[in-house]
């Protein structure tokens, strides 16, 4: 007898599988975990929103990654004055009008945001400065504390359902507000970034998170010279790196590391200028650049170890003064040599100094108060 394959006719191939069985047919009535399962032919598909056509997308989170004194910052200004008044994008993209919320750990809204919203021209009437969290001690006294993404994204909802038209959301450093989440832990940073993504797909808002770039040599990925986690990246649809322009020390380019949304070798250029009060703002160059992240990190001139921890050390010394056992801890996961971070401490004349006495004293650092400072005490080997 001639088998289907001899004969040449086509037949489907069934395959007998044992009876699955049930857990049990009050499963739905029971508070078990259940895994949730959608057939494609069930969904429905949808068009991605933008912000920003081809960079920045509504409902996704976006990372703008550079060093300290770039202008990260004053860029991200400049994209809420965008939405804010709905002017176009530089190459002439448009730009949908909505609201914008900025959470910032490192600004003052007063003193530095406001002044820098009025010079890039923003309509801050559409712009929400997210601060501190309000809740109540067991005693009933009211305290203030920061935001926490693993705790308070259902505090960020409320405030989007109050301003339904928020259309970006600037978080700045993303990493100053991760509450006690291990930032250099792929899997814990997964989890906070994959409920942040939630809630902006849910609310239609767009994400644009700041972050630092690391110690790291001009060549290889350029990923991997994001601070922290790879995570920050890899949950993100786009990022996008801000760097000099070895040939022109006035300009800054913002150019994609990654970009799932668009072109990924497709940037464009900006400068930071000053308004008619010295306050300073970004402008965008008019033509795009034909560079990714890794050209700029191969080409760029390579800074000494101790510049690059001079810039670090004040970064992090820019939040307040902090124990020298919790620099130590910093500077080795940011790739730092500790002996290499001392030498750059009496280049920016930190001053260190000690807090209480014997077992339970500890000494820190800070920037200098004055324009110049007598740093021996700072020469002692403190810690």
């Amino acid at each position: 007898m001639k088998s289907n394959k001899e004969n040449n006719i086509a037949s489907d191939v069934i395959v007998d599988l044992p009876e699955r069985k049930s857990p049990g047919s009050d499963i739905a009535n029971c508070f078990c975990p259940y895994l949730e399962i959608t057939r494609f032919s069930n969904i429905k598909p949808v068009e991605l929103d933008f912000i920003w056509p081809g960079f920045i997308a509504i409902g996704k989170i976006t990372v703008l990654v550079g060093n300290p004194g770039l202008g990260k910052t004053m860029l991200a200004i400049c994209m809420a004055s965008h939405v804010s008044t709905g002017k176009e994008w530089p190459g002439g993209a448009r730009c949908p009008i909505g609201d914008v919320g900025i959470m910032s750990a490192e600004d003052g809204p007063d003193d530095t945001l406001l002044p820098r919203l009025i010079a890039s021209k923003a309509d801050v009437s559409r712009v929400h400065f997210i601060s501190m969290v309000k809740e109540f001690d067991i005693d009933g006294n009211q305290i203030k504390r920061g935001f926490s993404i693993n705790k308070d994204l259902k505090l960020l909802e409320e405030c989007l359902c109050k301003v339904p038209d928020c259309r970006l959301i600037i978080i700045d450093p993303i990493s100053a507000y991760m509450g006690g989440t291990d930032t250099h832990n792929n899997s814990d940073v997964r989890g906070v970034l994959s409920s942040l993504s939630e809630l902006a797909s849910s609310k239609k808002v767009a994400i644009l998170a700041i972050t630092h770039m690391n110690k790291g040599g001009g060549s290889g990925n350029a990923l991997f010279r994001v601070t922290g986690s790879l995570a920050f990246v890899a949950a993100a649809r786009a990022a996008f790196l801000i760097e000099e322009d070895k040939d022109d020390d006035e300009k800054r380019l913002f150019v994609p590391m990654k970009n799932n949304l668009g072109n990924d070798k497709t940037g464009f250029s900006y400068r930071i200028l000053e308004d008619s009060n010295n306050v300073p703002f970004a402008e965008w160059d008019a033509e795009s650049i034909n560079l990714t992240a890794a050209d700029v990190l191969m080409n760029h001139e390579e800074k000494t170890d101790r510049e690059e921890a001079a810039e670090w050390l004040y970064e992090e010394l820019g939040y307040g003064e902090c124990t020298t056992v919790e620099l130590i801890t910093k500077a080795k996961q940011s790739g730092h040599s500790w002996s290499t971070v001392k030498r750059a401490k009496l280049e920016i004349k930190v001053e260190a100094f000690r807090k209480g006495y014997g077992e339970e004293g500890r000494w820190y650092w800070r920037l200098p108060t004055g324009g110049t400072f007598n740093n021996s005490q700072g020469d002692k080997d403190d810690e």
